[in-house]
């Protein structure tokens, strides 16, 4: 792939700003860019870069509202630079052209992570990402700033041994019978679960719910 290649020309060809769309998840960056065009009409064109979309925009007030609207939906850091363009001949001042790489988050709702070592749902991914930390069900609030996701844990369906004296269920990889390192809210037959360190956790269906990004 070419260092950057216009994919979508709108015939503008001068620009105040660029908003810089990158993400480790390929599908999540179409997406977002779907979004963006559905948000503004002051586009002057998009580029596509092995590492993600160029957002090449006409008017000011458009990327300022735009970069609110992303984080809000999507989730993610967002780092600003301004370059010096020109300098106006009438009035002598210095032209620049503001940047955001926007750098969105990998993950979407109703997904089970590993943070810190723990086995976390992701409930939201707006302004700060809102978790489920499944070995208390504890709900969290973080910043993006220096988050490390170590992996995704794919959810998976345990069927109950017994229901007392106390829970266990038959783990869906070794057949064994195993207790649950957390506690559901309700008897069910069957529980969604994640394996972690060959220990099982219960990913509650209030929670898990499908991605509206």
């Amino acid at each position: 792939m070419a260092l950057e290649r216009v994919i979508e020309d709108y015939g503008e060809q001068s620009f105040c700003s660029v908003i810089q769309l990158r993400c480790g998840d390929r599908a999540k960056l179409i997406k977002v860019l779907e979004f963006v065009k559905s948000r503004t009409t002051a586009i002057s064109k998009v580029t596509e870069l092995r590492e993600g979309y160029n957002v090449y925009l006409t008017r000011k007030g458009a990327f300022h509202k735009l970069m609110k609207e992303i984080i809000k939906h999507f989730g993610g850091t967002v780092q600003l630079t301004k370059r010096l363009v020109t300098k106006n001949r009438q009035s002598s001042k210095l032209v620049y052209r503001m940047y955001a790489a926007l750098r969105l988050f990998e993950y979407s709702k109703g997904d089970v992570i590993v943070l810190a070592g723990e086995p976390c749902l992701v409930r939201s991914t707006g302004l700060k990402l809102g978790l489920v930390r499944l070995k208390d069900n504890k709900q969290l609030k973080l910043d993006y700033t220096g988050l490390k996701v170590k992996e995704k844990l794919q959810p998976r369906i345990a069927y109950v041994a017994q229901h007392s004296p106390e829970l266990k269920l038959i783990n869906p990889e070794t057949y064994q019978v195993d207790k649950p390192v957390n506690k559901p809210n309700r008897k069910q037959e069957h529980y969604s679960v994640v394996i972690h360190k060959s220990r099982l956790y219960i990913v509650e269906a209030k929670y898990q719910t499908q991605s509206k990004a």
